[in-house]
């Protein structure tokens, strides 16, 4: 569970005017939903801990997450980038073994459960054919998926998506938020995916963190969609929405 209690996020001023107070429980994939720089990489950034809030705190299970030791808190949660990946020589399985390593004793060997997980992870995500690929030989798509089953890897109960889909065609598109549903509800993860597939966040996703004109709206895609919220963010002349 995440609660953030009179959070402002930003650099040097607040994106959000009025401080976010909420609760996350497990279980739900949580989609952020706004224009170009409204503030969803830097919400993510706060939540992982790569940038201070403002104003507010952030607690993770009842506990502030900088109070965290950083082996605790890669146990707790993951995130997955869409920076591209340029290390040589290194396989995708071997990328995909490293979300194991906060679970591995000291000499960093791989154990039979390990194994095993990362092989439903391939199963999971239809990747077994990339298994040998060198990850600098795979398609920005590819690496994208690759990420992904590194931090479901990793086995934390929450886990932050940037873009996760950026790179991917629409039936995997559709297929990565399938996954992501289907892991939130049946794993009990908690899931926050910043995004610009709005159509596809709106059918898949439990909640909306919307991002407009320094105010952030936590909903049910549904509420969003009947008060209009959504069509007024993302309203463009000549354009139509039409999310029945």
């Amino acid at each position: 569970m995440i609660h953030l209690e009179g959070l402002q996020i930003g650099h040097e001023t607040p994106i959000n005017k009025r401080p976010l107070e909420a609760r996350f429980e497990l279980g739900n994939l949580v989609a952020l939903l706004g224009r170009n720089g409204c503030g969803k990489t830097t919400l993510l950034r706060t939540l992982g801990r790569f940038l201070k809030p403002i104003k507010g705190a952030l607690f993770l299970n009842h506990k502030a997450i900088e109070t965290f030791s950083a082996k605790d808190f890669s146990t707790q949660l993951s995130i997955v980038t869409t920076e591209r990946i340029q290390t040589p020589y290194m396989k995708v399985y071997d990328l995909i073994a490293l979300g194991r390593h906060p679970y591995l004793g000291f000499l960093g060997k791989l154990r039979t459960e390990d194994h095993a997980s990362i092989q439903a992870i391939l199963d999971d995500l239809g990747i077994n054919h990339l298994t040998n690929k060198y990850i600098t030989a795979c398609s920005d798509g590819e690496q994208q998926m690759v990420l992904l089953a590194r931090a479901l890897a990793q086995d934390t109960p929450i886990i932050l998506l940037d873009e996760a889909t950026a790179h991917l065609d629409f039936v995997n598109r559709i297929k990565t938020f399938q996954t992501l549903q289907k892991l939130a509800k049946a794993h009990q993860k908690l899931i926050f995916l910043a995004t610009h597939e709005l159509d596809i966040a709106l059918k898949f996703a439990h909640q909306i963190m919307l991002f407009h004109q320094g105010e952030i709206v936590i909903d049910a895609p549904q509420n969003l969609i009947k008060t209009k919220r959504i069509q007024e963010v993302f309203a463009v002349e000549g354009l139509k929405y039409d999310f029945l």
